[in-house]
């Protein structure tokens, strides 16, 4: 599991330039960019795992 998002952060890094980081925490932390696999399809993953906060 950990693969996709490995791959979806280095492809939003690659197509836009952005920092890992920056990508890592504005597509998984606040979810401001969407998180596209090969298929350009968001993985529902993606929300769940940026979403932990909401467990108490």
């Amino acid at each position: 599991m950990i693969e996709h998002v490995n791959d979806a952060t280095e492809r939003i890094h690659r197509i836009t330039s952005m920092p890992r980081e920056e990508v890592v925490r504005r597509g998984l932390i606040r979810k401001e960019i969407p998180m596209c696999t090969i298929g350009g399809a968001a993985v529902p993953v993606m929300g769940s795992l940026a979403a932990q906060d909401d467990y108490k």
